[in-house]
């Protein structure tokens, strides 16, 4: 067993190497009295070729999810870190294989928590030499940093311990070797690693690796308890000096000449990159750029050492650019030149405009031409910049509406587009309002019931302008009219309907030569009536009909060639079966038919008679409901045939009508 340590809930975690003729890696989570919830061990997919893992510590995440690492050892190979993540249960979610160079040998020793729950691994690497290294990595296993530290000889024992600490960073206690003498060593990092002695690892080290769980069976045997084990500690606390080499950047044509100062309390060597070193080197005088470091041992080189790299630079030129901005144009119509300083020495001495302004950033301007400024720093170096500066934004002063709009003559529909412009310039995008309702620059038009467009546009500046478009209603229209007539409701309203037609349906207006303004009018008079059709493009057409006093009129009353007044039917027989009895009474009066067109309840004055062949009356009625049954006085009247005369008021009108009729008696 590698590792164990309590969760705040007092489950214990357990880590290390099982099976003695097959090395896994294993993971235990038991209870505080030592029951086992479960167990996992872990391996590659194959020992032999993939290589066996040995676990040499573990965490558990705030999720209950759990992080372990250690050693992937390989035969004829060199060894790996390799980190793996489980579920809650145990199982695998991802595994890792840390490696920075295939000849290398790399493990990890320790792993822990910083305060945000990011995980931190350190270990060794040996290449040419061995040096510690440091990364950092979210719980997917996706790196955040990862550092070495380089400037002594790293070991890969497993002593000592890693934590995270309060600030956010972390501490390392482990052992060191240095001039063949095993020290302890103490490196303190912040959030990002960073020390005073640590070094980017560029290259890739985190490489994806599958992992494979397989159930861990725990047998356990109580072992008793023992009598409580007193002890003491107490807080030590040391005071460790700090080292920063003093430093500042040169102006370009400046010469160097540097004393660096690194003198530290308790300092008993000195070691600078330059090569000088000695218990008394606290010092040295540099005289060009680069980086310089120094290691200062405190202590007679046993306790512990303080490093520090600082470079010499130069302050690049300076550069300069002008740009232009709208500034307050819209209020004072000038426009802002802003100068864009890039140090160069960070400090600006002097700024000077062509236009005369002096030591200022910006300045108004309020027309075009080119300007010019000539930017000074503290090294005395000058850059100039000019800008040329053309036709400065127009405000607007007027909007145009532009399109073509496709008028259906008849349907009454519209099919184009509108698009609105304003005449402003250089003060971004125009906004436009619509009398419909829409904001955007062009709009569809497909209704003719809006007839002018209005539209509002307003310039970065706030300023507006307005502009109308007329819907011009032109185009192929209406041809021909017509007037249909019908006696549909003659007999109830005494009127008769004229019906307005055009060549093709639409949508129209209607102006009748009496006045009226509907697709159809009621009239009861004889006489010329005119129409006049006019879609909503105005195109027009005509058309007349002649009411004669025939059409305000219903048909005029009928009456049968024939009627037997003793019926019809029972010596007519089809078979067996005879006619039915309803026709024993067809046809046996005499009078007029009775159909709606005929309008019989509208009959006035109403004078029938009935002639025989030698002109004597042989019936005479009043009442269009008296009928002749074929009788003389009280004498059935011979077959024969007979003259009959009808006389009759309709709707004001006279109409006198006669013909013949043939009575038959069986």
């Amino acid at each position: 067993m590698t590792h164990i340590s309590f969760g705040i809930d007092s489950m214990l975690l357990l880590s290390g190497v099982v099976d003695t003729n097959n090395h896994a890696s294993f993971l235990t989570v038991a209870d505080s009295l030592g029951n086992v919830k479960w167990g996992k061990k872990y391996r590659t997919s194959n020992a032999v070729t993939a290589g066996k893992l040995y676990s040499y510590g573990a965490v558990r995440l705030p999720d209950s999810t759990y992080i372990m690492a250690g050693v992937l050892s390989r035969v004829s190979a060199k060894d790996k870190g390799f980190i793996l993540k489980t579920k809650k249960n145990g199982d695998v979610e991802w595994g890792k294989t840390v490696m920075f160079k295939a000849e290398d040998n790399t493990i990890i020793n320790h792993i822990a928590l910083d305060k945000n729950n990011d995980i931190i691994l350190s270990g060794v690497n040996t290449d040419t030499a061995s040096y510690i290294f440091i990364i950092k990595i979210k719980k997917d296993g996706s790196l955040i940093w990862n550092k070495k530290y380089a400037r002594v000889e790293g070991r890969t024992e497993f002593l000592g311990n890693l934590f995270g600490t309060a600030d956010g960073g972390a501490a390392l206690i482990s052992g060191v070797k240095e001039n063949n003498k095993l020290r302890p060593s103490f490196i303190k990092i912040d959030n990002s690693g960073s020390t005073t002695c640590e070094e980017n690892i560029t290259t890739q080290v985190l490489f994806d690796n599958p992992y494979f769980a397989d159930t861990l069976i725990w047998t356990s045997v109580n072992a008793g308890s023992v009598t409580p084990v007193t002890f003491m500690t107490k807080a030590n606390s040391y005071e460790v000096p700090v080292l920063s080499l003093n430093v500042r950047p040169f102006c370009p044509n400046e010469p160097i000449d540097w004393t660096f100062k690194a003198r530290t309390n308790g300092a008993v060597f000195y070691n600078w990159s330059t090569g000088e070193k000695g218990p008394a080197q606290d010092t040295i005088r540099v005289f060009k750029e680069g980086k310089f470091s120094v290691t200062v041992t405190i202590g007679e080189q046993v306790c512990y050492m303080l490093c520090d790299t600082a470079e010499i630079t130069r302050y690049d030129k300076p550069k300069a650019a002008l740009s232009l901005t709208l500034g307050n144009f819209c209020t004072n119509n000038k426009q802002t030149v802003s100068a864009g300083y890039m140090p160069g020495h960070p400090q600006v001495k002097s700024f000077a405009w062509n236009t005369g302004e002096l030591n200022v950033a910006n300045i108004e301007i309020s027309q075009p031409g080119n300007y010019t400024v000539t930017v000074t720093d503290q090294c005395d170096e000058k850059v100039t910049a000019s800008l040329n500066v053309g036709a400065f934004p127009n405000k607007i002063t007027s909007a145009s509406i532009n399109g073509q709009v496709a008028i259906d003559c008849f349907g009454g529909n519209a099919t184009g587009t509108l698009t609105a412009t304003g005449n402003s310039s250089g003060l971004g995008v125009e906004r436009y309002k619509w009398s419909s309702g829409q904001t955007t620059r062009a709009i569809p038009v497909n209704d003719t019931a809006v007839k002018t467009y209005t539209v509002t546009v307003t310039d970065g500046c706030g300023g507006s302008a307005t502009s109308s478009f007329a819907l011009e209603f032109k185009g192929p229209g209406v041809t021909k009219a017509t007037i249909s007539i019908s006696k549909e409701g003659l007999c109830t309203t005494k009127t008769i309907r004229l019906n307005g037609l055009a060549d093709r349906a639409g949508i129209f207006q209607y102006q009748w030569s009496n006045s009226a303004t509907t697709p159809s009018i009621n009239i009861d008079k004889a006489g010329t009536y005119t129409v006049t059709i006019t879609d909503i493009c105005g195109n027009k057409a005509s058309g007349s009909t002649d009411v004669k006093e025939s059409d305000l009129t219903p048909q005029d009353l009928a009456y049968a060639n024939v009627f037997f007044p003793e019926g019809v039917g029972y010596r007519f027989q089809t078979g067996t079966d005879t006619l039915a009895y309803a026709a024993l009474t067809l046809n046996r009066s005499f009078g007029p038919i009775s159909k709606p067109e005929y309008c019989l309840n509208q009959v006035e004055n109403y004078q029938f008679y009935v002639f025989n062949r030698w002109g004597q009356q042989v019936f005479e009625s009043k009442n269009i409901q008296d009928e002749w049954n074929g009788k003389i006085g009280d004498k059935d009247s011979a077959s024969d045939t007979y003259i009959w005369v009808v006389k009759y008021n309709i709707f004001g009108f006279e109409k006198k009508l006669k013909g013949d009729v043939t009575m038959i008696r069986q």
